[in-house]
């Protein structure tokens, strides 16, 4: 079994992967959220995975949700493995999940990051295909490297990247109040009112009104999943996305 969340796709790809390589179900957070599924059994798995991107170099708000929320019965504790994905650093969100799975008897035994193209385009250029192209197959090898510990069963903290909490916590703690506000969204007159943000979005923020998407909550994910999945690029951030471009993995 894999929980995972993703904004634009580099979780999904990863977790997906996964799932197949080892014929286990992948169960994406913010749809079991909206479910009421918190309660599984896993007495029939020897290996438990959570693939999350990092935000703010914390947790995103949803998948700490869910992890508080979760209930996972089982006879014999599973080896449990979890990568972050992130554009640069995981900062604290490896040891932020540890610390709520612990107390579920579920402390991670392998921790992973894995670099992906950054989607976080109010600050950073996606522009560079190449650029992107390059990190993806580079992040495929990485992958196969993972799992090759995954499945003998390693244990250890294989992270690479990290900042101490005095750093981090400032960033997420300032990110999650200020940075997660809806109010800066807005909508380009290229708007085809298709709906697929207001489908898209993981904790459905967006309504569309008169054909347009209104942000119906001060505050959302920051996935950023409706401006990189807008067909036309209709949907911008204050005058900080719109020469940045858009992104989603290749392969979702």
């Amino acid at each position: 079994m894999i929980f995972y969340f993703s904004g634009t796709g580099n979780s999904t790809f990863v977790a997906e992967h996964l799932a197949k390589a080892y014929d286990h179900e992948a169960i994406r957070v913010d749809e079991w959220l909206h479910t009421g599924r918190i309660n599984f059994n896993i007495d029939d798995q020897d290996r438990i995975g959570f693939v999350f991107p990092v935000y703010f170099y914390g947790l995103p708000h949803i998948v700490e949700q869910f992890l508080l929320e979760l209930s996972i019965t089982f006879e014999k504790k599973p080896y449990v493995y979890y990568i972050a994905t992130c554009g640069g650093q995981q900062g604290q969100s490896i040891k932020k999940a540890n610390a709520i799975l612990q107390k579920k008897g579920l402390g991670i035994d392998a921790a992973f990051d894995l670099l992906m193209p950054d989607n976080y385009t109010r600050m950073y250029d996606v522009n560079d295909e190449q650029k992107i192209m390059q990190i993806n197959q580079h992040a495929i090898i990485e992958l196969k490297e993972i799992m090759h510990k995954i499945e003998q069963k390693e244990v250890g903290h294989f992270a690479k990247t990290g900042f101490p909490r005095i750093l981090s916590a400032p960033v997420t703690l300032f990110g999650q109040t200020f940075l997660t506000k809806t109010k800066g969204f807005h909508v380009l007159d290229s708007c085809i009112h298709c709906a697929l943000c207001e489908r898209k979005c993981p904790v459905h923020a967006i309504e569309l009104i008169d054909g347009k998407p209104v942000w119906q909550k001060k505050k959302c994910e920051m996935c950023l999943r409706c401006l990189h999945h807008c067909p036309k690029f209709a949907i911008q951030y204050k005058n900080q996305t719109q020469e940045n471009g858009q992104y989603h993995h290749p392969v979702i």
